[in-house]
């Protein structure tokens, strides 16, 4: 199941992490991503692994990130298609799906959608960068479009091993 959008994982909280801290890199994790306002940590427990997860401090709200053990070598198109279903079974619309296998920091895949809550509508973007041992995957919420602090986080993953 897809670790990032799934409802039934159990989150347990760590604490603060420092008021300074910005840069999300639990020490298993391949990757590196900068919230521009700082983050809170949780450790995840899912049903078949335990991943660590940031949610952004006032400022980088709508920002997240979740880095998990990467699965049996899952084909990186079966991946796909399961976090789009996935979205689809939340009640999302999926308006694409890119996988880029040449990335330059690790397999990715950038889903796009939209979702309504009451009168609201909002979009969501989730990228998944895989590398060889763990998969890091942000989610990007917003009722706008993309602002610059989001376009920022999201570039700021880097491949730290």
């Amino acid at each position: 199941m897809v670790s990032t959008v799934v409802a039934i994982s159990i989150s347990v909280f760590m604490g603060e992490a420092n008021a300074d801290e910005k840069v999300f890199s639990p020490p298993y994790c391949e990757f590196s991503v900068v919230f521009p306002n700082g983050y809170k940590p949780k450790e995840i427990i899912s049903k078949t692994a335990t991943g660590a997860a940031a949610t952004g401090r006032a400022g980088s709200t709508g920002l997240s990130a979740e880095c998990w053990p990467c699965e049996e070598r899952v084909e990186i198109q079966a991946y796909a298609r399961e976090l789009a279903s996935e979205m689809r079974r939340r009640g999302g619309i999926v308006d694409s799906v890119i996988i880029d296998r040449n990335n330059k920091i690790g397999e990715q895949i950038i889903l796009t959608s939209r979702i309504k809550s009451g009168s609201d509508s909002y979009h969501i973007k989730i990228v998944s960068f895989r590398g060889t041992r763990t998969r890091l995957d942000l989610a990007i919420v917003d009722q706008e479009m993309a602002s610059s602090a989001q376009i920022n986080f999201r570039n700021s993953v880097k491949r730290n091993r």
